[in-house]
């Protein structure tokens, strides 16, 4: 896939961040966050330190808003810890969702509706330009293809994949039904209206 963090983003110095000043505000690419993964992570925090820093935007209200580093962050505070580290980015959004969505594509555990959900956030924020979206995070053109046209599946498809009770190719399928349906109602209602 090749994703790395965007050239655009613009990182300043490492420095410890009270736990306090850090809000969730932006919308994590992962939407489930392992309760095990947490503690394991809490417990290596707790014998060896934090190995890698969180990554976080200033806050025009004042703090941070957490772009990066989740599961870091929830580990932190699990074990009662004060500050953490974290880097400052700098960025529009279109960069920090990019920012956020390199980091959990270079992991294996992101999933593939969490991803599909990503893509069409960055999607809207480039304003619709898939081609320069497939670029950024080394996809190829069908790989865009194949997450668009899962995009268009209704929330219980893409939860019933998300929770392994349908597999790939359902969802597929029933993402060019969604669209075929959402067509026909579209075209019944402007047909009620005239």
């Amino acid at each position: 896939m090749g994703s790395a963090l965007p050239e655009t983003v613009n990182a300043t110095t490492t420095f410890e961040v009270p736990m306090a000043d850090i809000n969730l505000d932006f919308k994590n690419s992962r939407k489930r966050i392992d309760p095990e993964a947490v503690t394991t992570l809490a417990a290596s925090i707790e014998n060896l330190g934090l190995l890698q820093p969180i990554n976080v935007v200033r806050r025009e209200a004042g703090g941070y808003i957490l772009i990066a580093g989740f599961t870091r962050y929830e580990a932190v505070k699990m074990l009662g810890l004060r500050s953490i580290a974290a880097t400052v980015l700098a960025g529009d959004e279109a960069t920090l969702i990019e920012a956020n969505l390199a980091e959990n594509l270079a992991r294996t555990d992101l999933s593939l509706v969490s991803s599909i959900e990503a893509v069409k956030r960055l999607v809207t924020q480039l304003s619709g330009d898939t081609d320069e979206v497939a670029r950024r995070l080394g996809y190829t053109q069908k790989q865009m293809t194949d997450r668009l046209a899962l995009a268009a599946c209704s929330q219980s498809v893409l939860d019933a994949l998300d929770e392994g009770k349908i597999n790939l190719g359902h969802a597929v399928l029933l993402s060019a039904f969604t669209e075929a349906i959402s067509s026909r109602r579209s075209t019944l209602f402007l047909i009620r209206l005239d």
